[in-house]
């Protein structure tokens, strides 16, 4: 109980955080580029975790290919987590992100991460919940020097009831250069912004699809705004996850068991012919009236 209500607590600070974070960015100048992309992600989440465990392994795998203007970014990006109870899972992991340029060859980048995060997840009714806490590792082949970076992640799933499997998502991204290195500046770097429908199915595929609003602090240009056109796909394996046990067919009423003998003297039976029977026995009996002894010869 203490576990869940820490989680809650930590996870309302880090959306906390996360938004006060975004609130610095209206204190920034005007982006001076107007841009329209698109996005498409996978996710794959395998969770090892056995049934009725809280504690247990999982494994980490999100695709990105991104196009906006004439640059296309790809993003492989694997992972282990560990989880450690009460919706708290801890992840490392490595990422490899090619930045192609149509026609120029020459300015295409390519970048390596080391990454490090802690994702919290609660579901509050019919609101689900999570937070995530990023740090990245930087390495880019054409600048010297590493780029640390801090990421804040907060989002908000709306379920339309209780029993459906569509919603509406709401979510914001918030990227800071901890340092300054030739090609990345200290401070605010970027801030994404979504809100669009969902489809959760109960065989954990959820399917996300929206507008981004996608802010970019580069230091060649400035402030570059964007507007995204958005889908996210995600996949959620628990190979220790057992099917559901199907429904059991309705008995029929079992049928009263068969007489198999006349009832016993002075018993009266629920058959109306043997207790009418028994009646007149019983009458009989009573006055005295006995049959008259058969004579031989009549």
């Amino acid at each position: 109980m203490h576990g869940r209500r820490y989680t809650k607590h930590l996870l309302c600070a880090c959306l906390a955080a996360g938004s006060a974070l975004a609130a610095t960015t209206s204190a920034l100048p005007e982006a001076r580029a107007d841009d329209v992309g698109g996005w498409l992600s996978e996710w794959l989440w395998i969770d090892f975790k056995k049934p009725n465990k809280t504690h247990g392994f999982q494994i980490w795998a999100d695709f990105h290919q991104r196009a906006w203007g004439t640059n296309n970014l790809f993003i492989f990006r694997p992972g282990v987590g560990y989880e450690v109870g009460h919706g708290v899972t801890l992840w490392a992991g490595y990422a490899f992100i090619p930045s192609l340029t149509a026609g120029t060859p020459d300015s295409n980048r390519f970048e390596h991460r080391i990454w490090e995060q802690a994702i919290i997840t609660q579901k509050v009714k019919t609101v689900a919940l999570q937070g995530r806490v990023r740090l990245e590792q930087r390495f880019r082949q054409d600048a010297d020097g590493v780029g640390e970076r801090l990421r804040i992640f907060g989002r908000a799933g709306f379920f339309f009831g209780a029993q459906t499997e569509w919603g509406w998502a709401v979510w914001d991204e918030v990227l800071f250069n901890l340092n300054t290195t030739p090609v990345w500046n200290e401070g605010f770097d970027q801030n994404r912004a979504f809100t669009g429908p969902f489809f959760q199915a109960k065989s954990g595929v959820r399917v996300e699809f929206g507008y981004m609003n996608y802010l970019v602090n580069r230091k060649d240009v400035g402030l570059y705004d964007s507007h995204v056109a958005m889908i996210n796909l995600f996949f959620l394996v628990n190979p220790f996850r057992l099917p559901p046990k199907p429904s059991e067919p309705i008995p029929p009423p079992a049928l009263p068991p068969a007489r198999t003998s006349a009832p016993p003297r002075g018993q009266r039976d629920k058959h109306p012919r043997s207790h009418a029977s028994w009646a007149r026995c019983g009458r009989a009996a009573r006055a005295g009236c006995r049959p008259p002894a058969r004579r031989s010869g009549w």
